[in-house]
């Protein structure tokens, strides 16, 4: 793979702040037209959900920051942003128009709700739940976009699973499936904490949770995937050759190779078109978006520090 060219910078105004000041900048995600991309971002005590174009420029603030406000996705219309706020205490999933209108809880439950995800016909979101106790079990579940007819996707008695993805014509689900440990990250030990992420695997299943079967099984971590426009490509991010790197390969799990410097390209949205990853990442504890032109080969930073 060729060096990457040097990083442009594009010039960003916000009313609130300049983006130099925005930090812990995560959660890139791509409008349907590929002209807009949503991110989260701390400016002061929260975080925000943020918009800016895909060349850098209009950068604005559409949710307040006064509790966190984070992970959004855009519904395949584009007319509305699933995300995930504490304005009830815990973690839930929020609905907003692009604008930061019309906000509303997509379910109102005692347990923490997190990773939306949109069907291709935007009917659906999947998403991750888990108890308010210590644990470390997470289920995936779908929901009507109304809050109607929830249903539990995995086996909380067999797995840990995570990251939901739709494929392209809405009949299968790829996930990340961890193992089961009933105690909280943050009690785990360095050891006990790096097992945990050599033990991530790609999985993939059918949207009703059927026929569950693994995309890959290393020794290494794998996860973090993405599926390409045309659903015949999974990008995903790889311990297999010691540092972590992006990783393609073929709907099936075959033909799997690297595609980006893990150093510098992150857990990459890939964008409509499929012809760039945008991304996010901290370097010398400054953070940024980013957007990784795949063709030209060639990274711009457009919000950030």
């Amino acid at each position: 793979m060729r060096q990457l060219a040097g990083v442009l910078l594009f010039a960003s105004t916000i009313a609130s702040a300049p983006a130099a000041e925005l930090h812990h900048l995560y959660n890139p995600s791509w409008s349907p037209d590929g002209k807009q991309i949503a991110f989260e971002a701390t400016e002061t005590d929260h975080a925000a959900i943020y918009l800016v174009d895909a060349d850098g420029t209009n950068l604005r603030k559409i949710t307040s920051g006064t509790v966190d406000d984070e992970q959004p996705k855009w519904s395949p219309d584009g007319k509305r942003i699933a995300f995930i706020t504490m304005r009830d205490g815990h973690l839930q999933i929020y609905t907003m128009t692009p604008d930061g209108g019309d906000q509303r809880p997509l379910l109102t439950t005692n347990r923490i709700d997190y990773q939306p995800a949109w069907s291709p016909d935007g009917k659906k979101i999947a998403f991750v739940t888990r108890s308010e106790q210590p644990s470390m079990i997470h289920e995936i579940h779908v929901v009507n976009v109304d809050g109607s007819g929830e249903k539990r996707l995995t086996d909380q008695d067999r797995d840990n699973s995570t990251s939901p993805r739709w494929s392209h014509n809405g009949k299968q689900i790829l996930f990340t499936r961890h193992p089961i440990i009933k105690r909280n990250y943050k009690d785990l030990t360095p050891d006990e904490r790096q097992k945990v992420r050599d033990a991530q695997e790609l999985m993939i299943m059918n949207a009703d949770g059927s026929n569950v079967r693994a995309l890959t099984t290393n020794t290494a971590q794998d996860c973090c995937a993405a599926w390409s426009p045309d659903g015949k490509t999974i990008y995903f991010n790889s311990a297999r050759d010691g540092a972590v790197h992006v990783y393609a390969m073929h709907a099936d799990g075959t033909e799997a190779h690297m595609v980006a410097n893990g150093a510098i390209v992150k857990s990459p949205e890939i964008s409509p078109d499929g012809k760039r990853f945008a991304y996010t990442r901290e370097t010398d504890g400054k953070s940024g978006l980013y957007v990784y032109d795949l063709t030209a080969e060639t990274e711009s930073r457009l919000a950030g520090q």
